[in-house]
């Protein structure tokens, strides 16, 4: 695997580094990687190739790798606490890919090769201690990547794409040109904020149902806009008509309700009977109507009028089913 060699000639790079003026053989940098003495000729042919100034000499019948003394690879420490956060994050990220190609888990590897080894052993203790949250996980979780650093790329260069983008009211693909602006990322995908040269307005585009990106040679249509006050102005990521929300939860559904952040702007009012009103502003009523249902009978909607609407319908069509 590409990955591993990388990583391998990483720590080649840093063990002849670390023994300076002594070097180390040929023979020993196999033995340390269970590979061959050739593969290790190589790996070093290849950092010489991109710009460390590795040379070699013949030292009792072997051959011994040095690095010029005048080199200097830049230290970087790290805390025990930096390094576990670090850690946790890769452990618990939803976007986490499950393969030796993984880029986040490569930097995770060179990061472990710079450290003392007693924090080697302390992380290695800590991957049985945790586990990532695989629920509502998506499909083609790689495809997803792959995505969002092409259209990352259009983003940074300020070109428009083209992609195919999947209706699932219409079951169909259509070819849309964007000028995307950025993502949010939200309920184990990311959500991209772009303008549509064809309906001529900023949507919402969820990247799991975007094919074919191409990146095109047309500049972006610029506009002033803030991604994080497009996103964070509503409940959800769904962008639509404002509303104020105020919805009463009953005193057993309430901790449930307090001890989360559901929106920054949220406003929370306690009652005599520990119940309490939850007051929120929200883009659309899809997402929200979503939310109201899970509670079920420990929730009372007070406003608006058109969410009270949304859910009496829906429970209606639910008791139909039964």
């Amino acid at each position: 695997m590409r990955n591993e060699s990388l990583y391998r000639q990483w720590r080649i790079l840093h063990l002849i580094y670390k023994n300076g003026n002594r070097g180390i053989s040929n023979t020993n940098l196999a033995e340390e990687f269970s590979v061959s003495t050739r593969t290790i000729r190589r790996d070093i042919t290849n950092l010489s190739s991109v710009g460390f100034p590795i040379y070699d000499e013949i030292r009792d019948k072997y051959l011994f790798y040095f690095i010029h003394p005048n080199y200097h690879i830049p230290e970087i420490h790290f805390t025990l606490a930096e390094i576990t956060s670090m850690y946790w994050a890769y452990q618990t990220s939803q976007f986490r890919r499950k393969d030796d190609e993984e880029p986040f888990l490569s930097a995770i590897k060179k990061i472990s090769s710079t450290i003392p080894a007693e924090m080697r052993k302390f992380l290695k203790k800590m991957e049985n201690n945790i586990i990532s949250d695989n629920s509502f996980g998506l499909k083609e979780q790689n495809e997803i990547f792959e995505k969002l650093r092409k259209i990352q790329l259009a983003m940074i260069q300020k070109k428009r794409v083209r992609i195919n983008y999947f209706s699932p009211i219409n079951k169909e693909y259509k070819a849309r040109i964007i000028s995307p602006y950025g993502f949010k990322s939200y309920q184990n995908n990311f959500y991209l904020a772009a303008y549509c040269h064809s309906r001529k307005e900023i949507r919402i585009f969820a990247l799991n149902r975007i094919s074919k990106v191409k990146i095109l040679t047309n500049s972006i249509h610029e506009t002033d806009f803030d991604l994080e006050s497009y996103f964070d102005a509503g409940f959800g990521v769904f962008s639509d008509k404002l509303f104020k929300v105020k919805l009463k939860f009953s005193e057993k559904a309430s901790y449930f309700v307090r001890e989360r952040i559901l929106h920054k702007e949220q406003k929370i009012t306690e009652l005599d009977d520990d119940s309490i009103i939850l007051e929120l502003p929200t883009k659309g009523l899809f997402e929200i109507k979503k939310f109201i249902l899970s509670y079920g009978k420990d929730v009372k909607m007070l406003a608006p009028e058109e969410l009270k609407r949304l859910v009496k319908e829906e429970i209606r069509e639910i008791n139909n089913f039964y």
